[in-house]
């Protein structure tokens, strides 16, 4: 009997080394192969994060060195092309003055990039803003960027760069207060200042102050910014509807500002100017910067407009630019007068030199008639409206400035 057990019990362990044989054969050969393959294949390196940031870096550094510099004014191109004449710009949203805005589809996405060392024609660049160009600074927030090819000092000059800002920014609903302005002239200068007066009137339109770019630290490399508007045609492009809107954005903000209609009180020169123009009906004055002024009036208010002898002759259009204002601002320029009587200049080129800051007569009995009729007109329209009325429309325009 024990023979026996032995026997089933040998029989039972080979059965079980037969089908385990096949898995220990398999095991074998995993691990020949296994050995095979380690002795000829490269030993690859523990993977971590700078070998997955190597492809991404060198991107990077060559999306770095394909970013080339242009002339900031293509001089092939024409007054109000030259400009970032890269670009074309659009009168977006609708109705707008051209303008571009960076970045955009337009862009590819880019911003833009300006390196004005001093004493040097500024240019520009479009760049991603994860591969700006080596040493460059990336500026925060909005940028309003200008360019014209007068004085930005000069209150009327400097309005009509102002206008097209102040429109697209109602229009956007005042989302975003531009955290600097940088200013060009003929297309490459820098301009680091304005005259105080658009200075007050930019940050009572926009809610901030105006800080102009000065790109002092431009030897250390270009300024790029975060967003730009860039306006380089002034006011070209903008509708009727939104050329009015803009300038009662403005006067309805300059007033807020100053005190006029209940709004918070100003104080000092600037203020008093404001409430003096807001309730003026008829402005009488001779030629000259402080009729930009007239912005704070109300629409179809009047202005009459005196000249020196000379200015008919030889001042050429710039004469005239008053006379747009009113009509860009919705009031009513009631005609000019020219001197016709004083000492002519001896031979003189220069306008500025000899007939500006001269003396006007006047014509009293042509003076009365002009009068008579003006103020007649003005007072009639002022009772159709009646006096509470208009109280009633400032109110509220104090209140939004028609922000939309």
């Amino acid at each position: 009997m024990a023979r026996k057990r032995n026997s089933i019990t040998l029989r039972r362990r080979l059965r079980i080394a037969v089908r385990l044989l096949p898995l220990l054969v398999f095991a074998v050969l995993c691990y020949l192969q296994f050995r095979t393959l380690s002795r000829f294949s490269p030993t690859v390196p523990p993977c971590d994060d700078s070998s997955r940031r190597a492809p991404v870096d060198d991107l990077v550094g060559r999306l770095r060195a394909s970013v080339t510099f242009l002339p900031l004014r293509d001089t092939r191109k024409r007054a109000g092309e030259w400009f970032i004449s890269a670009l074309n710009d659009s009168s977006e949203p609708e109705g707008e003055a051209k303008n571009l805005v960076l970045p955009s589809a337009a862009s590819s996405g880019r911003v833009l990039c300006v390196h004005a060392p001093p004493r040097s024609d500024a240019a520009y660049a479009l760049a991603w803003r994860d591969a700006l160009p080596r040493g460059a600074a990336l500026r925060p927030g909005l940028t309003f960027v200008s360019e014209m090819s007068y004085d930005y000092r000069n209150l009327w000059h400097g309005l009509s760069a102002l206008v097209p800002f102040a429109s697209w920014h109602a229009r956007s609903g005042c989302r975003a207060a531009p955290a600097r302005w940088a200013l060009f002239l003929h297309g490459a200068a820098v301009r680091t200042g304005t005259s105080g007066w658009l200075a007050s009137l930019a940050e009572a339109a926009t809610g901030a102050e105006m800080s102009v770019e000065t790109f002092l630290d431009a030897a250390d490399g270009p300024a790029c910014f975060e967003e730009a508007v860039v306006f380089r045609r002034q006011m070209e492009g903008l509708s009727r509807a939104r050329l009015l809107g803009a300038f009662d954005f403005l006067r309805c903000k300059a007033r807020a500002r100053c005190g006029v209609a209940g709004a918070a009180s100003g104080a000092g020169p600037p203020a008093l100017r404001v409430r003096l123009l807001s309730a003026t009906d008829v402005l009488v004055t001779p030629h000259g910067a402080q009729l930009t002024n007239l912005l704070f009036m109300d629409r179809n208010s009047s202005v009459v407009e005196f000249y020196p002898l000379g200015w008919r002759q030889r001042a050429g259009g710039g004469q005239f630019v008053y006379r747009w204002m009113a009509d860009r601002a919705g009031m009513r320029h009631e005609g000019s007068w020219w001197d016709p009587h004083g000492e002519p200049c001896p031979g003189s080129p220069d306008i500025l030199s000899c007939y500006k800051n001269r003396q006007i007569g006047h014509d009293e009995a042509y003076f009365a008639r002009w009068a008579a009729r003006v103020f007649v007109a003005a007072k009639e329209r002022k009772t159709r409206r009646g006096g509470e009325a208009l109280e009633e429309e400032r109110q509220p325009e104090v209140a939004d400035c028609g922000s939309s």
